[in-house]
């Protein structure tokens, strides 16, 4: 199953998929992974339990680093997904090209999406597999209006991070 909102604006459209345990506000320290639409329900299925093996491995490690007092105390997020829906706005991304010029462009990007709203989806890992999670996220974003992102005005902004 392919996700048909994609691509319809011409435009590249793509998921940022983020560490629920680590928060929106680890993306630029912890990473995140991210899936160019279309993107069929397999290929989404795949980059789902990936992120579940160190989802859960992350938690783990929360847990054990709060107990010898490493991290401060607190409640510590349960695994799970957080999914941004983007559009890039002034030209399409070529994320097969994966230059450094590229990879900072669309660091920016996620650090852009996820301080302009909260995830378009959250989700844990419970109450289901992930193909079924896979099916209801592409299921989900046919309904949903993307973040609109201006290439441009990112590209500036990720080359000046760096430095």
């Amino acid at each position: 199953m392919e996700n048909t909102t994609s691509h319809a604006s011409g435009k590249t459209q793509l998921i940022l998929i983020v560490s629920n345990v680590m928060s929106a506000e680890s993306v630029e320290q912890q990473g995140f992974d991210w899936k160019v639409l279309p993107v069929t329900a397999d290929d989404l299925t795949t980059a789902l339990d990936n992120h579940q093996a160190m989802e859960t491995e992350n938690h783990a490690r929360m847990l054990k680093w709060q107990k010898e007092h490493m991290v401060a105390d607190g409640p510590v997020e349960e695994p799970g997904v957080l999914i941004w829906f983007v559009e890039l706005l002034d030209s399409v991304i070529d994320i097969t090209d994966k230059n450094p010029e590229m990879l900072y462009t669309l660091m920016a990007v996620a650090v852009e999406a996820t301080k302009a709203r909260p995830a378009h989806i959250r989700s844990d890992f419970e109450g289901g597999t992930n193909a079924t999670l896979a099916e209801k996220i592409l299921e989900n974003l046919k309904e949903m209006q993307p973040i609109k992102i201006n290439k441009v005005e990112l590209s500036h902004m990720a080359a000046v991070s760096i430095h």
